[in-house]
């Protein structure tokens, strides 16, 4: 869908399992390249490594910007360079799959299995020492090299993803067998996120940060030792776990400068001297007997003082694998959230009775949600053109935006006694309780997600500039006014992904990219206060009932900030609760959703004496 910049912002996989298919869920055409050394003999077991090009790329470009042939004709190994196929409705560009068949962009064609046919040809024709096999990639091909270690560890030994961002696989990281992993990646890449990708933009497509991600495997391995942080020269940081099964370890390479391309040195090794020294280093081990991956998401451990509260209450939406998002206070003391993967919106009592409310498209997955100005509950749709409203009697009914629309995104009550909705093809949309629509053009053409509305009477969005949602600018409006530039934040790896409004006519905001929470006071002045867990993802942010602001972090952090700075957290106790949506409600109560566990989560504050 390419006018919906959210998913659009999967740009770096472009083509990912594009192509026919033959009805198993296999591709068609495929092909590779295979590089075999000048003094190769077929009597001898030599190493063999599989190289994976990026976006839009082939595996001849690969070969040649690697180094890796070169390398192979000195040391003696094979190179394999295998050929993305390329995908009609991304406008021909090559690439490959990194979540597996099931991802709905796959359209069934399974890239793990082309690279298990790959193996087995090239075994079956040259000696390959079984025990020496790697995969390596850049850009969209590091993505599928980490895809590769959850589905191929019992045959490819290492795993080593440059510049590679992981989106979350719809059934799960599976491994037979303990994984190699030795990820590079520059944390200014432009492209391939340091950060990852958050999930407030879509729960199915977001992406651990680089470190997170290397914290997984090394729990999924069993690693007992680490992270070790080495820096041996200025412009290289070196994390490592240790004490893995086997002759495995996890390692995490990353460069103070670079782009988004092949790493050329790394200290006095070149990028493919690194990939074979690695592979020598850690050889295939013979499978555990009873081995079966760990647990690779815990609870996280607190980095700032712990949020004191009364209690903490989780429920289960009634719908298996519903996948709640957002959430807003209703006009009736209950809570109203959308589920996202179940087409439903859902009520919660005070006292945790959940009622479902059928949204009338299927696959419309409705996405955020806030309080009308008429006491009902709208909500935008992820996948349709439309706007959703809910009576507090529970009567669904939808608004159809007019062409051209991506589908709204972000959905605030604000001035006029309107519902604003940001859409990502360069539009506001201002809906009055009557249903009758108003559009305002952005100036510049850009990508409105987050939309808040103060008490001042003025609306704030953030805009999208280029790939993974990347947003650094705020976009203020006034009612009667045209839409006017408010702030640009400095650093070029900010992405803004929630707005709220917060006292004295503030918004605040998180910022995903560079872990940080902003605050913009009417005066102009900006302030931003660090995470105290860099990397958790910040994810929603809202108002308080006791003169804070509280966010969620999608590591499974609910965390609360004061207007002086001061950060307090609280750790949800179910992992991979991935903690979305956040809401003020009554009684001194805080709501959020767990979209990773399909929970809602009630905290209740302490009462002030």
């Amino acid at each position: 869908m390419q006018s919906r910049p959210r998913r659009a912002a999967r740009g770096d996989r472009a083509g990912a399992g594009g192509g026919p298919a033959d009805g198993r869920g296999r591709r068609a055409a495929a092909r590779f390249w295979l590089h075999v050394p000048t003094h190769y003999s077929p009597d001898r077991p030599v190493p063999l490594v599989l190289a994976f090009h990026g976006g839009n790329g082939t595996g001849l470009r690969m070969q040649a910007g690697s180094g890796l042939s070169r390398l192979a004709d000195q040391e003696g190994f094979l190179v394999a360079y295998p050929q993305g196929l390329r995908q009609p409705e991304d406008g021909g560009r090559t690439g490959w799959d990194p979540s597996g068949p099931l991802d709905p962009y796959a359209h069934g064609i399974d890239d793990g299995l082309f690279v298990s046919d790959v193996l087995n040809a090239i075994q079956a024709g040259y000696c390959v020492d079984p025990r020496r096999i790697a995969a390596t990639g850049i850009s969209n091909g590091g993505s599928m090299t980490g895809y590769l270690a959850c589905v191929l560890a019992g045959r490819i030994a290492a795993f080593m993803p440059v510049e590679g961002v992981f989106f979350q696989i719809p059934t799960g990281c599976h491994p037979v067998h303990p994984a190699a992993i030795l990820d590079v990646h520059v944390p200014t890449d432009p492209v391939a996120p340091y950060a990852g990708v958050p999930s407030r933009g879509s729960p199915d497509y977001y992406a651990l940060a680089i470190p997170a991600w290397l914290h997984s495997w090394a729990l999924r391995d069993g690693c007992r030792a680490g992270p070790e942080m080495d820096s041996p020269s200025p412009w290289v940081t070196v994390l490592r776990w240790t004490e893995c099964p086997g002759s495995v370890a996890v390692t995490g390479y990353r460069l103070a400068f670079g782009g988004h391309s092949w790493f050329r040195a790394l200290g006095a090794l070149t990028g493919d001297k690194l990939i074979l020294r690695f592979l020598a280093a850690h050889p295939l081990t013979r499978p555990v007997p009873h081995w079966s991956p760990r647990q690779a998401a815990l609870v996280p451990a607190l980095t700032a003082p712990r949020i004191a509260v009364a209690s903490l209450r989780q429920f289960d939406v009634p719908t298996a694998r519903a996948e709640p998002f957002d959430i807003t206070a209703g006009p009736d003391g209950s809570m109203w959230f959308t589920e996202f993967r179940a087409d439903k919106i859902g009520r919660i009592s005070p006292s945790g009775k959940i009622t479902e409310y059928q949204v009338p498209t299927p696959g419309a997955e409705p996405y955020q949600i806030t309080i009308g100005p008429d006491r009902s509950v709208w909500f935008t749709e992820y996948n349709s053109a439309s706007i959703g409203r809910v009576t507090p009697s529970g009567r669904v009914t939808q608004i159809k935006l007019p062409h051209p629309s991506g589908g709204g995104a972000g959905i605030a009550s604000g001035p006029g006694a309107a519902v604003w909705v940001s859409d990502p093809v360069s539009f506001v949309d201002r809906i009055n309780p009557a249903g009758r629509l108003t559009r305002t053009k952005l100036p510049a053409g850009g990508f409105p997600f987050a939309i808040a509305a103060t008490r001042t009477g003025e609306v704030f969005l953030n805009e999208g500039t280029g790939y993974f949602e990347y947003s650094r600018v705020l976009l203020r409006l006034r009612l009667g006014s045209a839409i006017a530039p408010a702030l640009t934040l400095p650093d070029d790896r900010s992405n803004i992904d929630a707005l709220a409004a917060g006292p004295h006519g503030a918004v605040w905001f998180t910022d995903f990219g560079t872990s940080q929470i902003g605050e913009l006071l009417p005066s102009g002045r900006l302030r931003l206060f660090p995470s105290k867990a860099p990397y958790a993802g910040l994810s929603d942010i809202t108002s308080g009932p006791d003169h804070a602001m509280w966010f969620t972090e999608q590591a499974g952090l609910v965390g609360r900030i004061t207007s002086g700075g001061s950060t307090s957290e609280l750790a949800l106790p179910k992992p991979g609760s991935n903690p979305n949506g956040i809401a003020k409600g009554p009684a001194g109560t805080i709501w959020v959703t767990e979209t990773g566990t399909g929970k809602i989560a009630r905290i209740t504050l302490r009462q002030s004496r």
